[in-house]
């Protein structure tokens, strides 16, 4: 089977960054449409020529593209979102394009309207919660392409009105500004594991995609399919410093991923862990000739992306299994939010506890509460009227405990559960790609495999 190797990762989102600034600062933005459900395309008057900028927020292949070529207008809706880009962005200057952490997949374009002032654009790029984000002064939400309210301790709230925060981060090791010393310690801890290199990778680095896992550890091992003990830290931290070289240097080798005679990737890097590698011009023309319709292509090479309807039964049921298996997944990381106890909580119960316990003796039978001033600051504890207060402190001493295992296990396995989120949207990538019957019985399998068809949890 020939898979996909497309992940538009935070390396890609580099890159296309800083493509942006290059071709598109300072930039007019002429028209503003919807391309379709989930993406906006701006037509935007820079370096003395109309090009067309596409920010698509599609779950399964969330990405940007620019291009000459005009796009097409989608739908006849007219969401809040797009009502707003054209009232603040629309014939304002395109003056700032940031990516703000060189590992994540965010981007921000900042626009400055002779009428309405100042707007940014933020761009998420982030799996199956890739949005699309309008903000005013000091980050106020104007509206976004999907709304979410706060549903728990941590969550945040895309909504308008609220205060932007960034996606939250997983739990990996931000790499990219440790010191050599320090990188390589934590190297030396990653190869000790079992298990696959680039597999240590992704799971342990912060904007690692299993492509470029699988790349570093080519370089690195001799085969991307290596062992994590295969190589050694220093081999192994020269090849993910020169990786991401380009990052600070700009020396960018975009290209396509081509096998039997098909583009099934693209990097701003070279690959040779699969295929052969077709170098481009830019990462944004890679972009989009991977996505481009098959009849735009030169005689000779087709396109992984073109969808294959001939199967949409069976791609239809498996589809269905994917979305079933999120919905099971989402659930339990929202059941997460209620358990997980808050910041604090499980200190200040011990300390009631504890004061509970050595003040039992002057506790009155009918007293409800009990009141005592700590350095000026007052602790009101509840008395519970069906136990005695060395009862009462024992149980929350309990309590205390338990909690306090709760805020060890949920951070695990929120984690555990998110990267099974993850893993699930890119088999639906895979499946959306799918050309014939076993590269979709192909998806089929990997979700058994995971043990995600039949609910057995993953951690």
């Amino acid at each position: 089977m020939s898979t996909l190797i497309m992940h538009f990762d935070a390396i890609t989102l580099a890159s296309i960054n800083a493509e942006l600034n290059q071709k598109l600062l300072p930039g007019r933005v002429q028209q503003v449409l919807l391309v379709d459900e989930q993406s906006i395309g701006l037509e935007i008057y820079a370096s003395q020529q109309r090009q067309y900028l596409w920010l698509n927020a599609d779950p399964a292949a969330a990405r940007i593209q620019l291009g000459a070529e005009k796009l097409r207008r989608g739908p006849d809706s007219q969401p809040p979102l797009l009502l707003l880009l054209r009232k603040y962005v629309r014939n304002a200057i395109l003056d700032t394009i940031v990516q703000p952490d060189p590992i994540e997949r965010v981007l921000r374009l900042g626009f400055e309207h002779a009428e309405h002032g100042s707007t940014t654009l933020i761009v998420e790029l982030v799996g199956r919660m890739s949005n699309l984000i309008l903000t005013g002064p000091g980050d106020k939400i104007l509206d976004c392409l999907r709304r979410t309210r706060a549903q728990g301790e941590g969550q945040r709230a895309l909504w308008p009105g609220a205060i932007y925060a960034p996606p939250p981060k997983p739990a990996k090791i931000e790499w990219l500004d440790l010191t050599d010393a320090a990188l390589a310690a934590e190297f030396k801890k990653m190869l000790r594991q079992d298990g696959k290199l680039w597999r240590v990778l992704v799971d342990t680095l912060a904007g690692f995609s299993p492509t470029l896992a699988r790349e570093v550890a080519w370089r690195a091992a001799g085969n991307s399919q290596a062992a994590a003990t295969a190589t050694d830290v220093d081999t192994l931290r020269q090849t993910v410093r020169a990786l991401w070289q380009p990052v600070q240097n700009g020396h960018w080798q975009p290209g396509l991923v081509v096998e039997d005679g098909r583009a099934i990737g693209f990097a701003p890097y070279v690959i040779h862990f699969r295929g052969e590698f077709a170098p481009m011009p830019s990462i944004t023309q890679a972009v989009a000739r991977f996505y481009e319709a098959p009849h735009r292509h030169a005689p000779g090479v087709a396109v992984a992306a073109q969808s294959a309807d001939a199967y949409a039964a069976q791609r239809g049921a498996v589809n269905a299994a994917i979305g079933k298996v999120r919905k099971r997944l989402a659930r339990n990381l929202d059941a997460l939010a209620g358990e997980e106890p808050a910041p604090g909580q499980v200190e200040q119960m011990r300390i009631q506890a504890e004061w509970l316990l050595a003040l039992s003796s002057q506790i009155a039978e009918d007293q409800q509460q009990l009141d005592i001033d700590l350095d000026g600051q007052r602790l009101t504890i509840a008395l519970d009227p069906h136990k005695t207060p060395v009862d009462q402190a024992e149980a929350m001493f309990k309590r205390a405990a338990k909690l306090a295992r709760a805020a060890e296990f949920i951070p695990q396995r929120r984690a555990a559960l998110q990267a099974d989120l993850d893993f699930l949207a890119q088999l639906a990538v895979d499946l959306h790609f799918a050309e014939n019957q076993p590269e979709i019985q192909a998806v089929e399998s990997e979700l058994r495999r995971a043990g995600l068809l039949n609910d057995r949890k993953r951690t």
